[in-house]
C-alpha cells in the first residue's frame, strides 16, 4: 500500500485483464487519481474499510466470471470513491 491506497489490488486487476491497452489505461487512471484517493483515505476514516468491501465484491464477481456483477461492483466502487471525495471536500 502507498499512502493507504490499495495499489496491489489495482495491479492485479490490470494484470488479470490480459489486455495491454486496458492495463495502460488503468495504470494512467490510477496515477491521475492517486492524489485524491490518498486524500480520501487520509481524511475519511471509514473509506479504507468501504474500499476493501468494494474490492471484495469486485474480486468475487471476477472469480465467478460474472461480467455484469463485476461491472456493477466496479461502478459502485468508483461511485463510493467519488462520494467520499465529495464528503472530504465539503467538510
Amino acid at each position: 500500500m502507498l499512502a493507504g491506497v490499495p495499489c496491489c489490488f489495482h495491479a492485479a486487476i490490470r494484470e488479470g485483464a490480459k489486455s495491454p491497452v486496458l492495463a495502460e489505461t488503468l495504470a494512467r487512471l490510477e496515477l491521475q487519481t492517486l492524489p485524491w484517493r490518498a486524500l480520501n483515505f487520509s481524511r475519511d476514516a471509514g473509506r479504507s474499510a468501504q474500499s476493501r468491501t468494494e474490492h471484495a465484491a469486485i474480486a468475487a464477481a471476477l472469480l465467478a466470471r460474472d461480467a455484469e456483477a463485476a461491472r456493477a461492483a466496479m461502478q459502485a466502487h468508483v461511485a463510493g470513491a467519488f462520494l467520499a471525495l465529495s464528503r472530504t471536500h465539503s467538510a
